[in-house]
């Protein structure tokens, strides 16, 4: 899969310059990646974590198993499901379990749990946060992976079909 992937990649590239798309190939292999308020970071296959620095992969102390970035900070989730969130060269600890994180939407934290179950942090939360009492909300419906944008939250089910939020109103 991840050779056709490739190649339709590259394929798009080179041959669709019409869409705009401009690639470079980086060295380095992730199993997982994320860009959002001017940062890249990702996770390879042994859970080790990086971030793009100066073009170029640099790994970091910790191990997670999904990393993100974007307005609500750079979060991650560990082989055990634990959430953490990387602040002052470290990782903190949050409360909660999830399988996936997001840090995409307008400092609102997003997720799926290993159940497939959608919550969410809304920005005051995340705002006060350390907090032992962080109120995640669940959001109706089933998911494996969420996402979230300023304006929109996209995600993918069990069938690995689409699906998109454009009112963002229960966190």
């Amino acid at each position: 899969m991840k050779v056709y992937q490739s190649v339709l990649l590259l394929f798009c590239c080179q041959l669709l310059h019409t869409l705009a798309l401009d690639c470079t190939v980086m060295d380095g292999n992730l199993k997982q990646i994320d860009a959002g308020s001017g940062s890249v970071v990702g996770v390879n296959n042994n859970n080790e974590i990086f971030v793009l620095i100066d073009n170029v992969f640099t790994k970091i102390s910790g191990s997670l198993k999904h990393f993100s970035v974007g307005p609500a900070g750079q979060l991650g989730v560990n082989t055990a499901n634990n959430i953490f969130r990387f602040q002052s060269g470290g990782f903190v600890k949050l409360p909660g379990l999830l399988n996936q994180v997001d840090a995409g939407g307008d400092q609102i934290i997003a997720g799926v749990n290993m159940y497939d179950d959608i919550f969410c942090l809304n920005m005051d939360a995340n705002n006060k946060w350390p907090s032992s009492t962080t109120p995640w909300i669940n959001i109706g419906g089933k998911l494996k992976y969420y996402s979230c944008g300023p304006y929109s939250c996209w995600g993918v089910n069990s069938n690995d079909q689409i699906f998109i939020l454009k009112v963002i109103s229960q966190c």
